[in-house]
């Protein structure tokens, strides 16, 4: 009697583990098919026991999604096991993303609460900060012993941008681009990749702001909020982006085919587009070397898959802030491609506005053409509020709220940054749409691009 009579707690026990198992593999089907606000009910239904057994294992809707959730995260560590048993580090780890990503694009009814519970910390704590790192941590680990993962990568910045990459999958429309982060991931974790920043969606980045205003679909959430608030500011900001794309084409073939300009070092180049800097030079000049510099991990490595160049030239690419010019200068990337005994263009499009007084844009500038010989130009254009006092002023309180601070600056302010020293090539410092305008083409109105341009050259 007393065997049976201790029996039957075990198996209320074991009944309970079942019926908590049942819940959440009916919850997440039901979350993954129909969304987070399925009903409750249709959920214990699904799982064979009543509303009331639901209600004893989750006390409510939000404790269910992060049983879901954490659940979810075991068989994710469960399945890198797996991988990992079968592959190589970095094919594991490639495989396990797509997993990842296929698991985060059917979050999508339950993204909003996921965001809750991260801003709360209590999935903050268990998912990125343990077991997301410690995901990441093995796959880093197998990877170095292999020798085909890098060894100098913090597994939080791997996971922090993981994260991201939650949010981004789980929005409609997404997954083509969380699919791209994760291939910047990988390609940033191979042995000779960039430096792997954390790419950090959460926040709008020019670049990527930028590259909405082009039409282009590498932006986030977080981008177009900000850019949406600037149009909204100056509904032409479209205008003044395109004018200022052409301003630089415009700039960049005049270079090549009038001076024989045949190196290039475009800092804050923007992610990759129509008539970038490489395609312009090298259909003039198949022979010309481009480096291109910016601090978005996304930039470099879009760059390094879509921009491949001619064969006779090169295109390289260095993460780097343009603030420390120094080690622009110094790379061993710009060193290799670039020959400092010959005139490079240095190219500075739509950049300089965003680094401040304390910045000091000039003494930038002068940093980098004081390392290049007689003969060397520099592109430059800068945003102004001189023509649209008004519009612009909003633009720039968007962007500040985005955590983007500007320094608009008038064309003689601008001339003083950009060009003291050197000799500007004509019509001078004008607005981008008139700089070498090609003939019979009616410009925007200045209001309507409210961008300064000019050319100069190296006495």
């Amino acid at each position: 009697m007393a065997s049976i009579e201790g029996e039957r707690p075990r198996a209320r026990i074991a009944e309970a583990r079942r019926n908590r198992q049942n819940l959440i593999a009916a919850a997440t089907r039901a979350f993954a098919s129909e969304g987070e606000q399925v009903p409750l009910e249709a959920i214990a239904k699904d799982a064979g026991v009543g509303i009331g057994t639901l209600y004893r294992h989750f006390p409510n809707r939000e404790a269910l999604v992060e049983a879901v959730y954490e659940d979810s995260v075991e068989r994710l560590a469960a399945s890198a096991n797996e991988l990992l048993a079968v592959h190589s580090p970095a094919e594991a780890f490639r495989s396990w993303m797509a997993v990842f990503t296929d698991w985060a694009a059917t979050k999508h009814g339950m993204i909003d609460t996921l965001r809750a519970l991260m801003s709360s910390g209590r999935v903050e704590h268990g998912l990125m900060r343990a077991q997301l790192v410690n995901i990441v941590s093995l796959f880093l680990s197998a990877g170095a012993a292999a020798g085909d993962l890098r060894t100098d990568v913090a597994a939080e910045d791997v996971a922090a941008t993981l994260a991201g990459v939650l949010a981004v999958a789980g929005a409609p429309g997404q997954r083509a681009q969380a699919g791209r982060m994760l291939d910047i991931v990988l390609n940033g974790l191979r042995p000779g990749g960039a430096t792997m920043n954390r790419i950090d969606t959460s926040k709008p980045h020019p670049a990527r702001v930028y590259n909405y205003y082009l039409g282009g679909t590498d932006n986030f959430p977080a981008d177009r909020q900000v850019a949406e608030q600037a149009i909204e500011a100056l509904p032409a900001i479209r205008t003044a982006a395109r004018e200022n794309r052409a301003f630089l084409g415009r700039a960049v073939r005049y270079l090549a085919a009038d001076e024989g300009i045949t190196q290039f070092l475009d800092l804050g180049s923007g992610l990759p587009t129509v008539g970038n800097v490489h395609e312009v030079a090298q259909a003039v000049l198949p022979g010309a070397r481009i480096v291109y510099v910016d601090n978005d991990p996304i930039v470099l490595e879009q760059g390094r898959a879509l921009l491949a160049g001619t064969p006779e030239g090169r295109c390289a690419y260095v993460l780097a802030d343009i603030k420390d010019p120094e080690y622009i200068l110094a790379h061993p990337v710009t060193r290799e491609t670039l020959d400092f005994g010959r005139p490079v263009a240095l190219i500075l499009a739509a950049v300089l506005h965003f680094l401040l007084a304390e910045d000091d844009p000039g003494r930038i500038v002068r940093t980098l053409i004081d390392a290049f010989p007689s003969g060397s130009y520099v592109v430059v254009s800068h945003a102004t509020a001189e023509y649209a006092p008004r519009e612009v002023g909003g633009v720039g309180r968007a962007y500040q709220q985005g955590g983007m601070r500007l320094a608009m600056r008038d064309a003689d302010e601008f001339a003083r940054v950009a060009f003291t020293g050197l000799t500007l090539v004509p019509p001078g410092v004008v607005p981008v749409s008139e700089w070498r305008r090609e003939p019979g083409t009616i410009p925007p109105s200045r209001a309507e691009v409210s961008v300064n341009g000019g050319v100069a050259r190296k006495p």
